[in-house]
């Protein structure tokens, strides 16, 4: 028969458990163990490689992806003043917001249509991939271009989000 709990304790879930099944605090917390510290045994010089490698690599990324985004957002900027210095005034603010709306299209049918898991900024996903939860299908290459594809889409066409997120995602992915 299962014991119950005394009325002189308060009555919680956890009680419950351990007085049903006989265990302590302890012995029951002793029943879940983490993978614990995942380890390897390259050489420090190839672990420095790989660290100065990537961040290279990521500063080049980031150069890249500024330049492209300042040159779009430059681009709508301007053809609007244009076409509103032309006399056209509800053209150029339509020609503004189609060029925003289909922007903002294009990063969403990547993210839906290609990498769902590449839609978020990546960092509680790497935060929980550094604290040795498994993340199966984050680091790929598919997650990493429409990643960085998806960052810059969605910074031209105006959406109030930063690079700094996806760019750390994008460092663990390389």
């Amino acid at each position: 028969p299962r014991s119950r709990v005394p009325p002189s304790r308060a009555a919680s879930a956890v009680d419950g458990m351990l007085l049903s099944t006989g265990s302590s605090p302890q012995r029951a917390l002793s029943r879940f163990r983490g993978t614990g510290p995942l380890t390897h045994n390259l050489p420090s010089q190839v672990m420095w490689c790989i660290t100065l490698l990537t961040a290279a690599l990521m500063a080049l990324i980031n150069f890249v992806t500024i330049l492209i985004i300042s040159n779009v957002v430059r681009w709508k900027f301007s053809t609007m003043q244009a076409i509103i210095d032309s006399g056209r005034l509800m053209y150029g603010i339509a020609v503004f917001v189609g060029t925003s709306s289909g922007l903002s299209v294009l990063c969403m049918a990547l993210i839906f249509g290609v990498a769902p898991q590449a839609g978020s900024s990546g960092a509680p996903e790497n935060k929980g991939w550094l604290n040795g939860n498994p993340q199966p299908g984050l680091f790929t290459v598919r997650n990493l271009v429409v990643r960085q594809l998806s960052t810059m889409l969605a910074n031209m066409s105006g959406y109030p989000v930063g690079r700094e997120g996806p760019t750390v995602t994008m460092g663990s992915n390389l």
